[in-house]
């Protein structure tokens, strides 16, 4: 698990059960504690984006299908589009 010092600090208290005084990014008790408080105050916003994310890339597919849909090899949303395996 990775955290930047400023998010960690913001959500490092109160020290956990088995945490160490003073709370540290390095110890897993310490982390574990902070990224779950961190994920309960910012995680609607997050998941909020994914969905509209998702919802806006599923309305230009069905565009994209309606309008003759898609040629085999093209890119869609900057990804390669993969060709079925074919054993040689």
């Amino acid at each position: 698990m990775q955290f930047e010092l400023a998010i960690f600090a913001a959500y490092d208290l109160p020290v956990p059960l088995g945490g160490v005084p003073p709370p540290s990014p390095y110890d897993p008790v310490d982390a574990l504690y902070a990224a779950a408080r961190d994920l309960c105050a910012n995680s609607w916003h997050y998941v909020d984006e994914v969905i509209t994310t998702a919802e806006e890339l599923g309305q230009r597919y069905r565009r994209t299908l309606m309008l003759g849909g898609l040629p085999t090899g093209s890119t869609a949303g900057g990804h390669r589009r993969c060709l079925p395996y074919r054993a040689i």
